[in-house]
């Protein structure tokens, strides 16, 4: 916990926060082409996503912000030196306005190094790092994961054309097994919340087979939504199945799909819990087997 005083001061502090805190080292945070978020926001009452971007060698950085369907909605670049630590905010200023305001989506940041305008093996070895945050004011901040691209791993490798997300993969996967994703509600918004975030390259199933299990050991077959192409949040306080006598805490069993190569299915999801009682949000990744 921290006193909101500045944005850089927060992204300071947060960037420590993210170090202790992550729990997948192995496929996290490692340097390379691009940068992806899967998860930005910023609301009327302040809260933002925080980036901070590390370059190992001189260029141009493009950014690009897409909605849960991976339409591009806001897109630029600006220089960045060598061993520079660049902040950048996902607020009103960066988005130009507040068109975008309260509308989830994810970012993605390429690092040109050699001023061609494009990302391709002329721009290695691994030009850029970055952590990533939710900040929420006036004490409270939540850890982000960020996911490493390759540049093989895009559909084109000039940035300015990438109209539709670009992005076809990702290192950091979860597919062909099983997951326990944890929550913790009330039953009401504004109180003991659950945000499930997934993230996937292309579209699944819009109707996922999951199993619900309370802290008491009851479980049962639920349905859970996932209607956008890329970004999708779960509320459980808004499925029924859910309400229906499932509060307080527990976990969602998830069989993740199989990968095949005509239908491919990689996909990195989180939780975001928010509490009163905590005094905080906390970022949990789910157990995997």
């Amino acid at each position: 916990m921290f006193t909101f005083r500045s944005k850089l001061q927060s992204l300071c502090l947060a960037a420590c926060l993210a170090a202790a805190t992550t729990g997948e080292a192995a496929l996290v945070n490692f340097y390379d082409a691009a940068q992806l978020v899967p998860y930005a926001n910023f609301t009327s009452g302040g809260n933002l996503t925080a980036v901070g971007l590390l370059a190992r060698k001189s260029g141009t950085l493009y950014w690009a912000f897409f909605d849960g369907n991976g339409n591009r909605r806001a897109n630029s670049s600006f220089p960045i030196e060598a061993d520079e630590l660049h902040p950048f905010f996902w607020n009103p200023i960066t988005a130009g306005g507040n068109t975008l305001e309260g509308q989830p989506g994810f970012l993605l940041f390429a690092l040109d190094t050699n001023g061609d305008a494009q990302i391709t093996d002329a721009d290695w070895p691994v030009p850029l790092g970055a952590n990533a945050f939710y900040i929420a004011p006036p004490d409270d901040v939540a850890y982000i994961p960020t996911l490493n691209v390759d540049y093989s791993w895009l559909a084109s490798s000039s940035p300015v054309s990438w109209n539709d997300q670009p992005v076809m993969d990702v290192l950091s996967v979860y597919t062909g097994v099983t997951v326990d994703i944890q929550y913790y509600i009330d039953g009401a918004h504004g109180g003991d919340d659950t945000a499930i975030v997934i993230w996937s390259p292309r579209r699944m199933a819009s109707t996922q087979n999951m199993t619900l299990h309370n802290g008491d050991r009851i479980s049962k077959p639920i349905g859970v939504e996932l209607p956008n192409e890329n970004l999708n949040l779960i509320d459980l306080e808004t499925n029924a199945e859910v309400t229906s006598g499932f509060f307080g805490d527990g976990y969602l069993r998830w069989n993740v799909p199989n990968a095949s190569d005509d239908d491919q299915v990689t996909l990195f999801l989180f939780s975001m819990v928010s509490s009163p009682a905590f005094g905080a949000i906390q970022t949990l990744p789910p157990n995997a087997y």
